[in-house]
């Protein structure tokens, strides 16, 4: 089962898509700290973090870079040095990327 991090300022958007994927059965939690990015205080472990292009407008890009360049990156996995991509989301997760 793949773990969800929303990470979203805006609590009212965060709070809907917690409890939308909590009734499809998703594990989630909520995280406002690090809708900027990820800090050193709180890395994710979740298999994806989903992330509000809306909030970031031009830092879209570099955010993202900075969620794949965790050791635990969302939507990625590391072997040998190489990155492969994980396999497809459950289809009720999909939407979330």
């Amino acid at each position: 089962m793949y773990t969800v991090l929303i990470a979203l300022a805006d609590v009212g958007t965060a709070i809907q898509v917690e409890e939308n994927l909590t009734k499809l059965g998703v594990p989630v939690r909520w995280d406002g700290a690090v809708a900027r990015g990820p800090t050193a205080g709180n890395p994710a472990g979740e298999d994806v973090v989903l992330v509000s292009a809306a909030e970031l407008g031009g830092r879209l890009a570099d955010v993202a870079s900075a969620w794949r360049q965790q050791a635990h990156s969302p939507a990625w996995s590391r072997s040998a040095g190489r990155r492969r991509a994980r396999p497809p989301l459950p289809r009720a997760a999909r939407w979330c990327r």
